[in-house]
């Protein structure tokens, strides 16, 4: 096994490593069919880390020709840390390949093929701010085209409203509002609601046979006329002490 140290750039202490394995093992499986003895796994790559960029570090050497991103190695035979990725670069030679575990790596910088870290959330930011400018001549395209359709639907009202040459105007039918379905449930309670109310107004209009509905009725009369004679009495009451001239 290899170490290959890199650094984003040269002002930085921080110092990546990445885990380099031969192909030795020819049991290993690659989903697809691949140079053994030209090829080299690459474990704990950065997600930020591309195919130029793992290309760029890889070039010291020798001549490469891909750099992949395979999905079907076994991770139990290459396992990799949290937010890294497995890859594997195959050399134009094998004598490349072998030049990997040969060298002593000097923690080299890598120049990115995009910008990462705080300049790409900033750049993300940038792209989805406009200028005022900009946003300004959307609105006012925005504005021109309701004013376009507003004008057009406005002619063709007015023009289906004249009377033609016989006298007879065209009556065009509007869209009705579409009606909402109501549930199960709300049309029973409005039902049960409904009958409740019915019931409730049939027993207020009952009238009085026997002659103790009709002491009953005659007794609530006079309890209602009597308390609406006591609000009577307490209005009246306020009234008169409410007034500034008080002439007893």
């Amino acid at each position: 096994m290899a170490v290959v140290r890199f650094r984003i750039t040269w002002n930085t202490n921080v110092v990546h490593e990445l885990q380099v394995k031969s192909l030795d093992d020819k049991s290993v499986v690659l989903g697809k069919e691949v140079p053994v003895n030209r090829t080299v796994i690459v474990v704990n790559v950065p997600l930020y880390l591309q195919e130029d960029d793992v290309k760029s570090l890889f070039l010291r050497f020798g001549p490469v020709s891909t750099v992949s991103f395979p999905k079907s190695l076994l991770k139990n035979n290459f396992p990799v840390k949290c937010g890294c990725k497995l890859a594997y670069v195959t050399f134009d030679s094998a004598e490349c390949a072998r030049e990997v575990f040969r060298q002593n790596d000097d923690g080299r910088a890598v120049s990115l093929s995009r910008p990462s870290g705080l300049e790409k959330w900033r750049q993300h930011y940038l792209s989805l701010v406009q200028e005022p400018e900009m946003t300004l001549t959307e609105a006012h395209e925005v504005i021109e085209q309701f004013k376009a359709v507003s004008k057009s639907n406005k002619l063709r009202k007015a023009a289906t409203a004249e009377p033609d040459e016989d006298g007879w105007i065209t009556v065009t039918r509007d869209q009705k509002r579409k009606v909402i379905r109501k549930s199960k449930s709300y049309v029973e309670k409005l039902n049960a609601k409904e009958l409740s109310k019915k019931k409730k107004e049939s027993r207020c209009n009952e009238t009085p046979f026997y002659r103790f509905q009709i002491r009953d009725s005659k007794r609530k009369q006079i309890e209602e006329l009597q308390r609406k004679f006591e609000e009577d009495k307490k209005r009246i009451k306020l009234m008169m002490e409410s007034r500034k001239f008080k002439p007893f």
